[in-house]
């Protein structure tokens, strides 16, 4: 985890209610290696982001035992677009057989 560029987090403030904005990145060191076909669990081709994405739902778990954490998915870059979808989750039942995967533009907040 890392904390955004001074732009970025002026784009992001308002998506947010949560006082802190992080940017998770993969083993591609973005958030692209986050994004899983739930149908390709099984194929060890996309072993790497299967991993990536079994610690960020680990680390989903971990933070949202202190109350809701928010995830927002957008492209470099496109920081001030505006959310088109709130999804609301339950931060413990999250898992990679229920994996939310990545949408653009979507807000999910992980309920504790």
């Amino acid at each position: 985890m890392e904390e955004p560029i001074q732009k970025e987090l002026e784009d992001l403030r308002d998506k947010f209610s949560n006082p802190h904005i992080y940017y998770v990145g993969s083993y591609t060191n973005c958030s692209c290696g986050f994004d899983l076909p739930s149908d390709q669990l099984e194929n060890p081709v996309w072993e790497d982001a299967k991993r990536s994405v079994a610690r960020l739902i680990d680390l989903i778990k971990l933070k949202s035992r202190w109350g809701n954490l928010e995830f927002y998915c957008c492209w470099a870059g496109n920081t001030a677009s505006a959310v088109e979808e709130h999804v609301h989750l339950k931060a413990g039942s999250t898992s990679l057989d229920s994996y939310f995967g990545l949408t653009e533009n979507q807000l999910i907040i992980f309920e504790a």
